[in-house]
């Protein structure tokens, strides 16, 4: 079976990156993929680090050209030996720096069948991977028609959509392969051929890092000059075709600062006089070229002035947030959820389906709690400024003003009836993303906790909360001593009532210690999750870790994420499906019609420890 992604590593003399450039591929969470290597007859010792990777991972594929072919002619070479729908390339001299790199540009590419080419932002490091900046020319995640794109390239003069290191495109939109009459432009060539095949997706988040050093082929290419006969090429074959928008002046200074660059590669010394005379001759004409010096000379410093007005206003942020750009940007939706921290890991369900439903558009978040939301492949970004984002957004869903007033569905529901309306969406899809912090070491943060990790422990939440606020410390204290006297030790997690059981040799309390990614490591190794309707509990859910939930109001809807292996206490049946409650934000004014609060009172500790027992299956 073929794989997915065939990553391509074409090198020449890199042995020096090599072995961290394989590395970061090989750290990815995405791992249906094929690394092919193939080394253009190197000098160096590449070939002894290539034999010895492939050697330990059936996945990679190492050969040496039986002569140097060239550059160009080796990725092409890689692209040949392809089998993977989708093509991520990664120079032997620079490095994946995101686990999810590969991931995120699979996702995009599957969500949308139309999208030809998906590239991100970019860190520059130099030769002994250091930061040097951050390359980024779009705003959020957005998507536009290849052409869109290739017009803003041409327009601007400028490679916006990034190296081969940092995109990845689908094999069967690159048959023809890189043009081999291009060195220094054939990557943005080839990105035209494609993007006239389909439309361009854009992650704002630096996931590849590329890397500045003496020996790269780039510099040397640009120090020699090769790159400005291409230009020429790459005009005589895109800037008149029909999709080209650019206006007729614009394109006639486009043609001229090529020329000029001609100019003032012969000023600093990169070709001599009488080449770039006789270039700018042969291209534009000498005399033209000198009747028009003075005039280029005066618009150059204005276009640079305008250039700094628009990164000042951010002219060029509205313009991708609000879908100007040719009337091809995908869009931007904003999200609005400030109130408590488990309705905003909740409301991330809706988040996740709104995304389905509209693959080509941002989608950022204004919340109070932008940790419930850290690392959600979904959120291109979070802010805190909402009355800003407004102005920018397409759509904007203020989750602030759903109505919760009716008592017989969960807010998960009222959120998502908002957005989509009533029966216009699967709610079982509507399921949150929460980071899993698989690799997170305990240890490191906290004595002693090593301990639990082998050994059979139940982790509580208590706390006082608008359901259980009956539910006294010393309710909690005669819980944690009867779970304790099972045999369990019992770990506390969560801001919440300080139980002081006894004996105290079997309980800790790290309430305010964890954060929610360490509090999700620690109750997936759990044999049991004890606690109140809170956000902790549905980050519990997401476990495999059976879950005790001690509620009143309990409707069916409440449990989105895992509906098996988890235990409700209730004793009045009745009250199981409340309707006496009337949700109004705030949450904390919900007091019960009745007056009573009986399900919640008569709630006992013996309730609570014999559904423990059912769930732990004693």
């Amino acid at each position: 079976m073929s794989p997915r992604v065939s990553v391509c590593i074409p090198t020449y003399n890199y042995a020096k990156y090599l072995p961290e450039t394989i590395e970061s591929i090989l750290s990815q969470t995405f791992t249906d993929y094929e690394l092919i290597i193939i080394d253009d007859c190197s000098t160096d010792h590449t070939k002894d680090i290539g034999f010895y990777y492939a050697s330990n991972d059936k996945r990679i594929s190492f050969s040496v050209n039986s002569s140097n072919i060239g550059m160009v002619k080796n990725w092409n070479l890689c692209l040949s030996k392809a089998k993977g729908n989708y093509i991520r390339y990664v120079f032997g001299d620079d490095l994946l720096i995101h686990k999810d790199a590969i991931a995120k540009m699979v996702d995009i590419l599957d969500s949308n069948n139309n999208i030809a080419l998906v590239s991100s932002s970019r860190k520059v490091i130099d030769e002994n991977s250091n930061k040097k900046k951050i390359l980024s020319h779009f705003r959020d995640i957005t998507a536009a028609q290849g052409t869109a794109i290739i017009n803003k390239c041409l327009s601007e003069q400028k490679n916006l959509i990034g190296e081969p290191s940092v995109v990845m495109f689908r094999r069967n939109n690159a048959t023809r392969g890189f043009n081999e009459k291009y060195q220094q432009l054939v990557d943005l060539e080839f990105w035209f051929h494609l993007l006239e095949q389909g439309e361009f997706a854009y992650i704002d988040e630096p996931l590849t890092a590329f890397r500045i050093h003496l020996e790269q082929q780039s510099k040397k290419n640009w120090e020699n000059g090769a790159g400005l006969d291409e230009t020429q090429y790459l005009f005589d074959e895109y800037l008149h075709k029909s999709y080209i928008n650019i206006s007729n002046f614009r394109k006639s200074y486009i043609i001229y600062d090529y020329n000029y660059q001609k100019w003032k590669a012969y000023k600093e010394k990169r070709i001599s006089k009488r080449q770039a005379i006789e270039e700018i001759n042969h291209s534009y004409g000498i005399g033209k070229f000198y009747i028009f010096l003075p005039l280029y000379k005066l618009y150059k410093p204005f276009l640079k002035l305008k250039k700094h007005v628009h990164n000042v206003l951010d002219i060029e942020g509205r313009n991708s947030l609000n879908n100007v750009i040719n009337g091809d940007i995908g869009g931007c939706i904003c999200v609005v959820r400030s109130m408590a921290l488990g309705d905003c890991i909740m409301a991330t369900g809706v988040i996740k389906h709104l995304k389905e439903l509209n693959p080509l558009s941002s989608i950022v978040v204004c919340t109070e709690h932008p940790y419930a939301f850290e690392n959600n492949r979904d959120v291109a970004k979070i802010y805190d400024n909402y009355k800003k984002m407004r102005r920018y957004c397409d759509k904007v869903y203020d989750l602030n003003m759903v109505s919760e007033k009716n008592p017989t569905v969960h807010r998960i529901k009222a959120y998502a009836d908002f957005v989509f309306g009533e029966g216009n969406y699967k709610f079982s899809d509507v399921k949150p993303v929460i980071n899993d912090r698989t690799d997170v070491d305990i240890n490191v943060k906290i004595n002693n906790l090593g301990a639990f990790l082998s050994r059979k422990y139940i982790v509580i939440h208590p706390s006082k909360s608008w359901v259980c606020k009956e539910m006294s410390k010393e309710h909690w204290n005669s819980i944690v001593r009867g779970l304790i006297n099972k045999g369990y030790r019992i770990v506390q997690v969560g801001k919440s009532i300080d139980v002081q059981p006894d004996p105290v040799y079997r309980f800790y309390n790290f309430s305010d210690k964890l954060t929610l990614s360490e509090i999700r490591h620690l109750i997936s190794r759990a044999s049991l999750f004890v606690g109140i309707d809170s956000g902790i509990f549905h980050i519990a859910q997401s476990t495999k870790t059976k879950c005790v939930g001690i509620f009143s109001v309990c409707d069916p809807n409440l449990i989105v994420w895992r509906e098996k292996d988890t235990w409700v206490v209730t004793p009045n049946s009745k009250c199981k499906y409340c309707l006496n409650y009337k949700l109004t934000p705030p949450i904390t004014n919900v007091v019960c019609e009745r007056g009573d609060n009986e399900c919640i009172s008569s709630i006992s500790p013996e309730d609570v420890l014999k559904v423990c027992a059912l769930a732990l299956d004693e």
